[in-house]
């Protein structure tokens, strides 16, 4: 019965209009690329080639502006020692605020890319950053690339809307309203009740949609072959509904329980994937894995300047807008609410250290997983086990 009355209120919060709609378009666009498959692709196709051929500067730009702005916002006196809250607010503890900020934002997709993104680097022409002609260059800049496509930019278009959420939530009291327009008041003022307001709500939330689209479709196959292949079972669509219901439901029973049931599935989660890495470090060859690690993220930090601001004009090799610029849009996208949940799980933290302790508990995460999952599957390329590049 409290479970009924707790579903009822929610509802009767909603804004319909901006469920329903972003809804409806989804469902269109999904009827439309499924009787016109061919003539979507072409369209598809169209978009992203605009996207990456005339614009990938822009993104280039933005990403490096956005990083910029959160160091400025983490040094600056006036803005850094800015509470999230009341002065008697106390922080959530490190353990479930780490927890919890990793797991919002990296789900199943960071385990599906992390073990084999550094196959699509692999062979990659960069040679306006370095020679990787031999076996020792391209485990130096496979790693590094990874480290720097789910590094300090992503987590920077994470943090720097957390922040502002965070802000308006707890200093500007503006609790009520979780919109992108609400948090765009103060430059379109009495608008965000109005038509703009709204229409800026719903391409947010149909970004989100598209967002989360593509990642179940790139982690639901991947779980569900996993599912087939421990239990020796034939892979159907089946499977994989079922496999999207069973998470539905327990994320949905977590956010009904309460504050408690997310913090509960987030630290079960952060657990069993320190268990999984674990396993993978030992068996996949410590040394090769940490030493791999290291230089990867050394040789990061030595070019990072060079390579977030490379946009290969002549089109050399493309990578930039193969790849830099893919993740860019992929952090947008998710960007529409992920910094929500970071910003009201924030609450009686100052802003610099939401953002050096989001940035670190994100970092660590990320990073951990890249070296070790990427670390295991590096080691049986080149020492010629097995030619992962080729299979993918």
């Amino acid at each position: 019965m409290k479970m009924r009355t707790k579903i009822k209120e929610l509802w009767e919060k909603l804004d319909k209009a901006i469920l329903l709609i972003p809804i409806t378009i989804v469902i269109l666009l999904t009827i439309l690329f499924s009787v016109f498959p061919s003539g979507s692709s072409n369209v598809i196709d169209a978009v992203y080639g605009f996207l990456t051929q005339k614009l990938d500067w822009w993104y280039l730009i933005f990403g490096v502006a956005i990083l910029i702005l959160l160091i400025y916002m983490a040094a600056s006196k006036k803005i850094g020692t800015t509470k999230l809250g009341k002065p008697e607010d106390k922080p959530m503890k490190r353990f479930t605020y780490g927890a919890l900020v990793f797991t919002s934002t990296m789900a199943a997709d960071i385990m599906f890319y992390a073990f084999h993104e550094w196959t699509y680097y692999w062979d990659y022409n960069v040679s306006d950053l370095a020679d990787t002609s031999t076996t020792s260059a391209k485990v130096l800049w496979s790693s590094t690339f990874s480290y720097v496509n789910w590094g300090f930019i992503p987590w920077a278009i994470y943090i720097v809307l957390a922040v502002i959420y965070g802000y308006m939530f707890y200093k500007s009291g503006r609790r009520n309203k979780q919109r992108i327009s609400e948090a765009c008041r103060s430059l379109i003022g009495r608008h965000a009740d109005g038509p703009l307001g709204k229409s800026l709500d719903i391409v947010a939330i149909t970004c989100l949609f598209f967002g989360t689209s593509t990642t179940f479709s790139i982690a639901t196959p991947f779980m569900t072959a996993i599912i087939c292949k421990l239990f020796n079972i034939a892979m159907t669509p089946v499977i994989t509904i079922v496999t999207l219901l069973v998470i539905a439901a327990i994320y949905t029973a977590a956010v009904l329980i309460g504050n408690k049931g997310i913090s509960v599935v987030a630290k079960i989660a952060t657990i069993l994937v320190s268990i999984v890495l674990a396993l993978f470090f030992v068996l996949g060859g410590p040394q090769f894995i940490l030493e791999t690690g290291f230089q990867g993220i050394g040789n990061m930090f030595a070019h990072y300047a060079r390579i977030v601001t490379w946009t290969d004009p002549v089109r050399a090799s493309s990578f930039p807008q193969a790849w830099s610029l893919y993740f860019v849009c992929y952090w947008c996208a998710w960007a529409v609410g992920t910094p929500f949940f970071i910003a009201k799980i924030s609450k009686g933290r100052t802003i610099r250290q939401t953002i050096i302790e989001s940035m670190t508990y994100g970092l660590l995460g990320t990073f951990m997983s890249f070296m070790i999952l990427g670390g295991f599957g590096m080691n049986i390329q080149a020492s010629g086990t097995l030619d992962v590049v080729g299979m993918i």
